[in-house]
């Protein structure tokens, strides 16, 4: 829970191994495999799970790449308003039924979490205006800081930033640590596999739209 408290993630769906995760059968097998009544938390539940029980290595290489994009169905759940409350109910009642006694408290932080990454993609996957309402809404927030958001919602170039900016201080999803260390390494060691692997990720096709789950 400590490690949990401290770390940081940054991923669509905030998850104990962002990226690629490599997972024995028979533990995933014990854990009843894969609940689908989680949606687009099926895998990153059940990754948590197999870590807090079993542990886990983290590696850093880039072993894959995802390709995030709108219409996907990770995407489409995480902007549907009624499925996000939704998703967060499920997760927070099926963290209380399957994880170890000594984590449950983690429902509450995974759950602010969850509501700050939520509210973060209205900002990635934004219109010519950002849905603040959606945002305030995700976020439980009350008469001050919906009007904080309306008002940092004109600035069109900065609206982005700022909220995102009051957000990460309302909120508080990460510790102040582990928050200065991910941008740190954002602009140090990831800006150079970015400019590495950009000629790659330039050169796969995109997904056909009529395709995409």
């Amino acid at each position: 829970m400590r490690i949990q408290s401290a770390s940081a993630t940054h991923a669509v769906s905030p998850c104990i191994t962002p990226g690629h995760s490599s997972t024995r059968h028979h533990h995933r097998h014990e854990i009843g495999n894969f609940d689908h009544t989680l949606g687009s938390l099926t895998d990153s539940m059940a990754n948590r799970l197999l870590a807090f029980q079993h542990g886990f290595y983290f590696e850093a290489k880039v072993l894959s790449a995802w390709r995030i994009y709108p219409e996907s169905f990770s995407a489409r759940s995480s902007l549907s308003a009624p499925e996000n409350q939704r998703l967060i109910e499920t997760a927070g009642n099926w963290i209380e039924r399957h994880f170890p006694d000594d984590m449950r408290k983690y429902r509450k932080l995974f759950e602010r979490r969850l509501r700050f990454n939520l509210a973060r993609l209205r900002l990635v996957w934004r219109n010519a205006q950002t849905d603040v309402q959606e945002i305030a809404d995700i976020l439980n927030w009350g008469k001050f800081d919906r009007l904080v958001l309306r008002l940092a919602s004109f600035p069109l170039f900065l609206s982005s930033k700022i909220i995102l900016a009051w957000m990460t201080i309302r909120v508080w999803p990460y510790g102040l640590r582990a928050m200065f260390s991910s941008w740190w390494r954002n602009v140090t060691v990831n800006r150079r596999r970015r400019a590495e692997l950009a000629p790659i990720l330039h050169s796969t096709p995109k997904p056909d739209p009529k395709t995409v789950g």
